[in-house]
């Protein structure tokens, strides 16, 4: 990556809270990408010491003009981000209640609208069927900030989930995802489909109270068990963040049926109104996914295979830039080793440009987060048995 003023300036991405550390990547004029700074992020033991101790801790962060916010299930710390010198640390009680909220379950995102200059957070409600969001009133995140709360989805009557919120932006509008759980009887879960949240930007960011008005919920129904007959939108839907101009959107997500991955378009945008907005027909790429990852493995004899690497959802952000879609999924080697795999589409055509696995031998690579700046420049991080890892690309990931 590379800085376009003086020669001392520096550019940032946030590769989110890997492995319990933030990390900041940075590169110099005339320098290739490198990691100039790196820190503890707020961990599990943090967000104890609030009597939040959650079970995964569902670490995210963002980073923003001078600062680098990261969230997990029980603790909200702001660090500056030149120094890595810890701003402030909240429990996740304490932000959503002065934010005006009651209560939160949790799976926080977080993101920075650089054309806004504001932080943007949003949550799952203290009642599992809610959504919460959260804006800074400036670029400060130790500031002010305001929230409203919605349903994000209803079930049955009683015990929905509206699980696993995904966030995104574009110019027109903020997307909020979920997968959607609801029991047909007490005591039991099952998996409903998902809702895609679209809620015109004005609606946020302007500088009146935020509200949910002109927004549009699509959910997409799970029928027969998911196995087949309908309509597959995927899910963990993530909305493609983008800065190019446009009254329309695109949404991806890993398909319910096969490994491939599918993707969607939303049309009738205005930053002033989504109520008027149609979905496209989805469609599948035709990406080389393989199985899901299998568990991955601890650096340990005793104790080997403990963590869930999940499933091949699309986890992280999904970006666009200079014309290309970058997104990441977890699938297994082959060989039982998870790995993260890349896959890169036209963002007009939706032809895939670019894939392949980022891990090698007998490693676990999964959960990947993924980060891209204007000029098209990425960078990936992943975890894996002894940490991290970073991949830095042109826009071309070898």
């Amino acid at each position: 990556m590379k800085a376009k003023t003086t020669p001392q300036s520096r550019r940032c991405t946030s590769l989110g809270a890997l492995a319990g550390a933030a990390v900041i990547l940075c590169a110099s004029e005339g320098a290739q990408g490198q990691i100039l700074l790196g820190f503890e992020g707020p961990s599990q033991y943090d967000g104890a010491s609030f009597g939040r101790s959650i079970i995964p801790p569902d670490a995210m962060g963002a980073v923003g003009l001078t600062q680098y916010v990261s969230t997990t299930n029980g603790a909200y710390a702001v660090y500056d981000k030149t120094t890595g010198s810890k701003l402030s640390m909240v429990s996740d009680l304490a932000f959503w209640a002065a934010a005006g909220q009651t209560g939160t379950n949790g799976e926080t995102r977080i993101m920075y609208n650089a054309a806004a200059s504001r932080w943007v957070a949003v949550s799952s409600g203290a009642n599992s069927m809610d959504l919460q969001i959260a804006v800074s009133r400036t670029d400060n995140a130790l500031g002010t900030w305001q929230s409203v709360k919605f349903q994000g989805y209803g079930g049955l009557g009683f015990g929905a989930n509206a699980s696993y919120p995904t966030l995104a932006l574009d110019k027109s509008a903020i997307y909020v995802g979920t997968n959607d759980f609801a029991p047909a009887t007490q005591g039991g879960v099952s998996f409903r489909g998902t809702t895609l949240n679209v809620i015109p930007l004005n609606s946020l960011f302007n500088a009146g109270p935020l509200t949910v008005a002109n927004m549009r919920q699509f959910f997409t129904p799970c029928i027969n068990s998911c196995l087949g007959g309908g309509t597959d939108r995927g899910y963990a839907l993530q909305g493609v963040n983008s800065q190019a101009a446009g009254s329309s959107g695109k949404v991806v997500a890993n398909s319910l049926f096969i490994n491939d991955n599918v993707v969607f378009g939303i049309y009738g945008l205005t930053p002033s109104s989504a109520a008027g907005s149609t979905l496209t027909a989805p469609a599948y790429l035709g990406a080389s996914l393989s199985s899901y990852g299998g568990p991955a493995r601890q650096p340990s004899t005793t104790n080997p295979r403990v963590i869930n690497a999940l499933d091949q959802r699309i986890s992280s952000s999904v970006y666009e830039s200079q014309g290309k879609i970058f997104m990441l999924n977890t699938v297994d080697s082959g060989s039982d080793f998870a790995r993260v795999h890349y896959t890169v589409i036209d963002a007009n055509t939706n032809a895939i440009l670019s894939e392949g696995d980022i891990g090698t031998g007998n490693f676990d690579y999964f959960q990947g987060s993924i980060a891209v700046n204007a000029a098209g420049q990425l960078a990936s991080g992943a975890h894996h048995r002894k940490g991290l890892t970073v991949v830095v690309g042109d826009g071309t990931i070898e």
